[in-house]
């Protein structure tokens, strides 16, 4: 994960830097946090009231193009990268319980020693990650991925990249999947 010790280096829309320690949101905060993902254009970004975005991608430029995105957009979410499932998931792990777990995980399904359809199954097998939405962002629009996708219980499946407004959209609105968490299987089936 690119954020350590529980400090982050923040950039404001100013370009300027500053530290920052999630332990010291007081509990008023912590209980007025919004469940949404998306924000207003005019406020800094990110906005540590509203959950984190993780995104898994061992590609350091799609990583940052998907961010720049993201923001460009208006989502104000504080997003956490991480290189591979592995990092991912031992942060959901060892995510202390004050800390909010991230509303929705992008991952790219294509990477080495692991896939994200790998991170996608072990999060699905967990009840206490039911409600972390998981959207693959891969290149890949090939048949099989995006059924094998829906089998474990993808949330979305996005081709890399789309516009920034139509990627704000997906992450405020959907088109969410209807799928089970566990059972692997689709509780409505999709139509056109």
């Amino acid at each position: 994960m690119k954020i350590s010790g529980g400090r982050r280096r923040v950039f404001t829309r100013e370009g300027v830097a500053r530290g920052l320690d999630s332990r010291h949101a007081s509990e008023a905060e912590s209980r007025e946090r919004p469940q949404g993902g998306f924000a207003s254009t005019s406020m800094n970004f990110p906005d540590l009231r509203l959950p984190p975005i993780f995104i898994v991608d061992d590609c350091e430029d799609d990583v940052f193009l998907l961010r720049h995105r993201l923001r460009e957009g208006g989502i104000a979410n504080p997003i956490a990268t991480f290189d591979s499932p592995t990092e991912a998931l031992a942060h959901l792990h060892f995510l202390p319980a004050e800390h909010p777990k991230p509303f929705l995980v992008f991952t790219d399904i294509r990477m080495p020693h692991e896939s994200g359809f790998e991170l996608l199954a072990r999060i699905r097998e967990e009840p206490q990650w039911d409600t972390i939405k998981v959207a693959v962002m891969s290149a890949s629009n090939h048949p099989a991925d995006l059924e094998r996708a829906l089998e474990l219980g993808v949330a979305g499946y996005l081709i890399k990249f789309p516009p920034a407004d139509l990627l704000a959209e997906f992450v405020t609105h959907g088109p969410w999947f209807a799928v089970s968490a566990r059972t692997k299987s689709l509780t409505h089936p999709l139509s056109a």
